[in-house]
This record gives C-alpha cells, sequence and structure tokens, in this order.
C-alpha cells in the first residue's frame, strides 16, 4: 500500500491532487490535525444570529461546537461538551 506522503510527492505539478487524499480516512485524519484543529474557520454569519441567546451547533471534525450570541451582544463559539461529564450539552442544530 502506497504510503500518504508518497502519494504527495508523486503529484504532478499543476494538477488537482490523486483521487485517494480525497477519500482516504488517515487523509483526512491528517488535514483535521494540521489544518482544521489549528486554524480559524468560518462558522456561521453572524446574521444568523441577530437578537442573545440565539445559537447554531456546527461539527468540526470529532468536535461540536455552540457558536452563540451573548447578552452582551457579543459572539462566542464553545465546546458543546459538559466540562464535568463530558456529555453533549445542545443536540439542536439551532435555536
Amino acid at each position: 500500500m502506497t504510503s500518504l506522503l508518497d502519494t504527495l510527492t508523486a503529484r504532478l505539478t499543476a494538477h488537482s491532487l490523486p483521487g485517494p487524499l480525497y477519500t482516504d480516512a488517515a487523509a483526512f485524519a491528517l488535514d483535521l490535525e494540521h489544518i482544521w484543529y489549528r486554524e480559524w474557520i468560518f462558522a456561521v454569519n453572524s446574521c444568523e444570529l441577530p437578537h442573545p441567546g440565539d445559537f447554531v451547533t456546527v461539527a468540526v471534525g470529532d468536535y461540536s461546537l455552540i457558536v452563540m450570541r451573548g447578552d452582551d451582544d457579543v459572539i462566542r463559539a464553545l465546546h458543546n461538551v459538559c466540562r464535568h461529564r463530558g456529555s453533549r450539552l445542545c443536540e439542536d442544530a439551532s435555536g
């Protein structure tokens, strides 16, 4: 089996990525670890949270987040888990 590094190294310049990099679970895990979990990402438009208390849940890889507008009108993103037991706090997509 060809390694992911070998697949990347064999890529032709100015061509799209080889197909396995779009479907391989190991490639996806590396993308999550080295890109999605380390960089800022777009989660939701501010107009989707017009009022204090409005929220949207977003999944980023294995993590569930709550993006909400607080009573102070500031939008924040928080992990959607209970600190004490690790269970999901909100199952709804928005509200």
